[in-house]
């Protein structure tokens, strides 16, 4: 009974590794694309208006975005203990505009303005 030969194995890299494929392969490539994929699905969001005209409103300094909003025409639906960032609605088409010539900062979808609280009335 004789011995029989090992079987010989090839260590060369795959061949994705030499190619343009190299970089998303590896992972921390891969982790980064995926995080400019989130952060472009965030930017969407961001840009887009809710359908019934609500929008968040962010303010920096001296400016309220509860007076941004009421300047604007809009109503305030809830404001944010800092009183910079608020949820407001208006059905006017150049809400946005008026929100923004009224000092806004920033104007944007209402759901990642995950900080507002809703107004209550003051009435019993």
């Amino acid at each position: 009974m004789g011995l029989h030969p090992a079987p010989s194995f090839s260590c060369a890299p795959p061949p994705w590794r030499d190619g343009a494929l190299a970089t998303v392969a590896d992972p921390l490539s891969a982790f980064a694309l995926n995080g400019l994929a989130a952060l472009a699905a965030l930017a969407l969001l961001a840009v887009s208006p809710a359908g019934d005209g609500r929008v968040a409103v962010l303010t920096f300094g001296d400016t309220s975005a509860f007076d941004v909003v009421v300047g604007a025409g809009g109503a305030v639906l809830a404001l944010a203990p800092s009183a910079h960032l608020a949820v407001g609605q208006s059905a006017a088409p150049d809400f946005r505009a008026r929100l923004r010539a009224a000092g806004a900062a920033l104007v944007f979808n209402p759901l990642l303005a995950g900080g507002c609280e809703p107004l209550r009335s003051s009435e019993p």
